[in-house]
This record gives structure tokens, sequence and C-alpha cells, in this order.
């Protein structure tokens, strides 16, 4: 018992003894800063595209929430299929080793999708992931069926020399008007102009121009049954999500004030839109999202706003378990909740010496929404809500495939609602 009390004296000893040197070597580890980034696995992507994306690192301390935001602005590139950082601790710094492992280039595909409103759609087209090894994205779509439709997209996250990036969205559009009974032609543009101010705020401006013909009177503003709607907006960001390909924690919201006939146009009105969306991880693979979108239209429906330009709700992209086309308004008021469980968490995956990723979560929602057009028609008691399961496929490009079974609308069964990319993203588009 006594030489057991003196071994503990001695074990205690040597500790204090060598406690100033463990500090000693904490503090110095603390104290390296990141010397040079080692960037393995581009083959077709420029060395200068993920150094813009990480020179933040330079310089600085390694800390791991650090690194985990530059996985955030390397994902949001969205041409990794796969992305990793490890710390190297040298003798006078720390060298970061950046692997990635890049998605293919180029994608010729064949295209099938379903509408709500106009059915199933088929057609094929290509995209280009990271043209000229600059994380430029261009594609082009031809789709026919229940709707004619012909897509061109082109996106740059960054132009080069500053954090400035910019969209191109053109449509063509010959198809059956469901909403409102008419068969529209349309040409539609939209441009972005995107800031990056500091780590999660941007800010920018929108271009858009629309130009429908109607085949019946009474849908358009004018009275020769064509709209021609030039719009300008400018808004403000805020992005702090931990993967764009798959969020777990993190916020994205805007704030977009929109003029519709800016010094010309049959259309003339303002628009408002507040836009949140919440993402808070609940346990790993578990994440809770929650979505919520205001938007506030000036003017009257018929003069200044055209019937087609009103919002409707139902189906895959506004309340699920709901009609298409329920109700419609110039205001718009929709709310979501999600609770997500990957069960086949993002990878990525070589078939046919083809390299991309690839996920799969279930998910259970509930919608809750409602459009209107005059304040005296605003009654909370009559909001539309829905709820139910859903399967999702986490994809390049797309982002997430989504088949989800409704229910809500009183005297209707379940109802499926097969849907593309962010329900959120969706219901900000014309056609959704």
């Amino acid at each position: 018992m006594k030489n057991s009390s003196i071994l503990t004296r001695l074990v205690f000893a040597v500790l204090l003894a060598l406690l100033p040197h463990f500090l000693h070597s904490a503090q110095a580890n603390a104290q390296k800063k990141v010397k040079a980034i080692r960037i393995v696995g581009n083959k077709r992507t420029q060395d200068l595209i993920l150094q813009r994306e990480l020179s933040f690192l330079i310089g600085g301390p390694f800390l791991k929430d650090y690194a985990d935001f530059a996985v955030g602005r390397l994902d949001r590139l969205r041409i990794f299929s796969g992305i990793k950082i490890t710390p190297i601790e040298e003798e006078d710094g720390i060298v970061l080793l950046v692997e990635v492992k890049e998605t293919f280039p180029i994608i010729p595909s064949v295209s099938i999708s379903f509408s709500d409103e106009n059915g199933v759609l088929y057609g094929g087209g290509i995209s280009a992931l990271n043209l000229k090894g600059e994380a430029l994205f261009l594609s082009g779509k031809v789709m026919f069926g229940g709707a004619t439709n012909i897509e061109f997209k082109l996106v740059n996250p960054w132009i080069r020399g500053d954090k400035i990036a910019y969209s191109l969205d053109l449509y063509y559009r010959e198809r059956r008007n469901e909403i409102f009974g008419f068969n529209e032609t349309v040409y539609e543009l939209y441009t972005t102009f995107l800031r990056q101010y500091k780590d999660h705020l941007n800010y920018g401006v929108r271009v858009s121009g629309q130009y429908l013909r109607s085949d019946v009177d009474g849908k358009t503003v004018s009275a020769d049954n064509t709209d021609f709607a030039p719009g300008l907006s400018a808004f403000l960001g805020y992005d702090s999500r931990d993967s764009w390909t798959n969020p777990h924690s993190g916020w994205w919201s805007e704030l977009e004030l929109q003029k519709v006939g800016v010094f010309f146009g049959d259309c003339r009105f303002w628009r408002f839109n507040l836009d949140g969306r919440r993402f808070h991880p609940v346990a790993p693979h578990h994440t809770l999202a929650m979505f919520s979108l205001l938007t506030l239209t000036t003017g009257t429906v018929g003069q200044d706003v055209a019937v087609w330009q009103q919002f409707a709700v139902g189906g895959a992209n506004s309340i699920r378990g709901w009609e298409l086309g329920e109700r419609s308004g110039k205001n718009q008021f929709l709310n979501t909740l999600e609770y997500r469980y990957n069960f086949f968490e993002p990878r990525p995956l070589r078939i046919l010496g083809f390299s991309f990723y690839m996920g799969a979560q279930l998910a259970a929602f509930a919608d809750l929404g409602y459009v209107w057009n005059d304040g005296a028609e605003f009654q909370p008691g009559k909001f539309l809500g829905g709820a139910g399961l859903g399967l999702r496929l986490i994809v390049p490009y797309v982002g997430l495939i989504r088949l989800d079974l409704g229910w809500g609308q009183p005297g209707m069964s379940i109802r499926l609602c097969v849907g593309s990319y962010e329900k959120p993203a969706r219901q900000r588009e014309r056609v959704r």
C-alpha cells in the first residue's frame, strides 16, 4: 500500500514537471500558420479556380470551422463529387492538402420530366459543368410532349479577379396554361449579377424580360393579347449553408424589391419578396428544414398586373396534397417544414469511367400557404395545408429529384407529387 502511494506521487511529480512543455507545444501548434495549399485530383479544373476559393486560409491558423467553410465554397462550384481538406504539420507552418474528385465535365442526356400542369415532357440536351476548367456551367435542352420547352443556361460562379457571379437563363415555351385557361407562347430572359461581401453576405441586381402571347382575350394587360414585361430588381442575401449539394446546417435568405415595367412595358407594378430557408442539424444524417416565402405585389389584376402574372397554389412546388391552381392571386405566403433523413449520404461514385455523386434521403413534410389579391381577402382561417412523405435523390446539376406523397385537400385521395430541384427554389419561378 505504501509503495502504491509513493508511485502515485512520483507519477504526479513527473506530470507536473512536463506540464510546461505540453503547454508550450500546444501554444506553438496553435500559433502555427497555414503557409501553403497543395491541391491534388483536379485534372481539368484550373488551380486558380480552387486557390481563389481557398485563399482566405493562407496566413492564418488552421481551424476546423475555416476548413468546413472552405469545403462549402468548393461544393458551391458543383463540379466535384468529393472534397477533402487535411492539415499537414511542418516545422515552419501547416500545409493544407486539398483532395478533389471531379465529376464528368459534359453530360449528354435524355430528359424526361413530369409537370403538374402539362404532364410528361421528354427530349434531350447537353450540359457542360466545368467549361474551360473555370467552373463555368453551360447547358441547353429541348423538350416536347405536353408542352414545347427550349432552355439555355449559363452560370459563372465567380468572374476572374473579383467575387462577382452572374447567370443567364433563356426560355421559349409553347404550352397550355391550365391554371388560367389559355394557350401561351412566351419568351423569357433572366439575368443575375451577384457580388459576394465578406463570408456570407451578398447583394446584386436582376434583369428580366417576358414577352407572352395569348390565344384568347382577357389574359393580358394589353388589348392585342400580347404583353411585354421588363423587370429590374435589387436584392440582399445571406448564405451560411454548410453545403449547396446537401445542406445540413445554416441559413439562406433573400430580400428582393422588383419593378416590373421599368421605363416601358405593358405591365407596371412593384413586387417584394422575402425568402427565408433554415437548415437545422438534429443529429448526424438528420436535418430539420424550414422554408418561408412572402410575396407582395402592388397594382390591380387586369390593369397593372396580367392574369398570367398571378400565383397559384397546389401541386408539387407549392402546397402538396392539393390540386394545381386550387387558388390564385397576386400575393402569396408559402411555408414548409421538412424532416430529412439521409439514409445514403452523398458520395463519389464511378461507373464506366465517369465520376459523379449520388445520395438519397427520406422526408416527412408539411406545407401551409395562401394566395390573395386585396387585403380584405387575407384570412388565416382559409390557409391551405398539406402533409406527407417523400423520397429524394441527390444528383449532380439538378440537385434533388423529389417523389412525394401528399395529402390535404378534402375529398381527395393521396396525391403523387414529382418535382426537381429544391421546392423553395422552384416556388420562386413563374412556371412551377
